[in-house]
Order: C-alpha cells, then structure tokens, then sequence
C-alpha cells in the first residue's frame, strides 16, 4: 500500500534541479519560448542558437527537442527558486 506524503515534505523539482535533455551533463537554465519548456543547458541552447537553418534557401525553423514547437527565443528564468516552490503549492 503506497503512503501518501504530505505536500510540506515533498520539495517539487525547482528550475534549477532538470538536467539538459540534449546532453544529460549540465543543468538546464534556459526556458524554449513559446513552449515554455526549461530543457537546455546554455552550451545546447548556444548550439541550437548559432546552428545552419537553410537548407537550398529555404529556411528551417529551429525546434523545441521535448515536443518539437518552432523556438522563438530562449531566455533564462525569472523567476528564483523559493518563489517557484511557494507558487507550485499556491497553484
């Protein structure tokens, strides 16, 4: 039988503590805009920025890696962590 936790004891997954889902080796900063998705270290996000969109002319837009919607902007959160935790229990 599972115990069900009380939510003071669980700290959910701040911004900081996601990995980068291109290289699982760093922390991901960066926020995919308009998605929303926090998802990129800053050397993936860096990468992705500065890479080859044209293929014969035609440009291609970049792509969120998690579920693929054109990236507008990458940006770094806001928003600090324990506001982030009091607003995950708010909301």
């Amino acid at each position: 039988m599972l115990k069900r936790q009380n939510p003071e004891e669980v700290e959910p997954a701040g911004p900081s503590d996601r990995q980068c889902c291109v290289c699982y080796d760093n922390k991901a900063t960066r926020i995919v805009i308009p998605c929303g998705h926090q998802c990129l270290c800053y050397h993936c996000a860096k990468s992705i920025a500065f890479s080859r969109t044209t293929l014969a002319s035609v440009r291609i837009p970049k792509r969120c890696p998690l579920c693929q919607a054109a990236i507008a902007a990458m940006m770094r959160p806001l928003i600090k962590k324990k506001i982030y935790i009091y607003l995950s229990f708010v909301c």
